[in-house]
């Protein structure tokens, strides 16, 4: 989606706009499989002072649920307890975590959920991962103590990936200009919302997933041929346009 922000910037240089600061537009290729991309880039250049990520929705993205997966393990001859447990905290869950008795349910971000139930093949060993998404309001490390309440002698669990909320105040300079920006480009409703996803904001600091599907647009991406019609396409450029304009001068109306 990244082409949104050349055709943005190219109508800004043919407008003749001067910018109060320098605009740099990162294009990403790991998103979905580790953000080794921008591990990367964060080694070896300073992340930016503000900016999005288009890889969501509209209107502008002021909170993300964290990610975590936790693996449940043990010693093979500790069969029967493993399977007990996987079937009575695990597989029986309602998918919000209610058997662990992690069934929060925040009123920003929504019920928390379990998912990415699988057994795995560790050597000499039996083994089980399960991830959450889950709000701001509880702790990744509250969730693995919850978790270890539950286990049996023998036992073991451990969370073998985490990442933290997201979590951007809605009445800031960012999310203010970007939601007015929004506004003043489709006339719709631009309030912040949240959303249970994961975009590149989990890792580069001071960005908020923005864009670029609209309220109402649902299966566009992440599918064979993703599309969008042409009309959202030079909507979108027009939002990034003068949403590059604004955060650039330091204006949000």
């Amino acid at each position: 989606m990244g082409f949104f922000y050349l055709y943005a910037l190219y109508a800004i240089k043919k407008l003749g706009i001067q910018l109060k600061r320098p605009v740099h537009i990162l294009f990403g290729t790991n998103e979905e499989t580790g953000f080794e991309d921008l591990k990367h880039f964060l080694k070896v250049r300073k992340p930016p002072i503000m900016g999005w990520t288009p890889d969501c929705k509209y209107p502008v993205v002021y909170a993300e649920r964290g990610r975590s997966t936790y693996r449940v393990s043990t010693a093979i001859e500790n069969k029967t307890v493993f399977n007990q447990f996987i079937n009575e905290y695990i597989l029986s869950d309602n998918g919000f975590g209610n058997k662990l008795g992690l069934n929060i349910e925040d009123l920003e971000f929504g019920k928390m959920q379990m998912s990415n139930k699988k057994l795995v093949d560790l050597e000499g060993k039996l083994g089980f991962d399960f991830s959450f998404s889950y709000p701001a309001s509880i702790r990744n490390d509250t969730i693995e103590r919850t978790i270890k309440s539950k286990l049996s002698k023998g036992l073991q669990v451990e969370c073998i990936h985490n990442y933290d909320p997201v979590y951007f105040d809605k009445n800031g300079f960012l999310c203010k200009t970007l939601k007015a920006t929004y506004e003043k480009v489709t006339g719709m409703d631009g309030t912040p919302v949240t959303t249970t996803g994961g975009t590149y904001a989990k890792i580069m600091p001071n960005i908020v997933p923005f864009g670029p599907s609209f309220p109402g647009q649902k299966g566009i991406g992440h599918n064979p041929n993703e599309w969008m019609d042409r009309s959202d396409l030079i909507l979108n450029a027009k939002i990034y346009a003068l949403s590059i304009v604004r955060l650039a001068n330091g204006e949000n109306d």
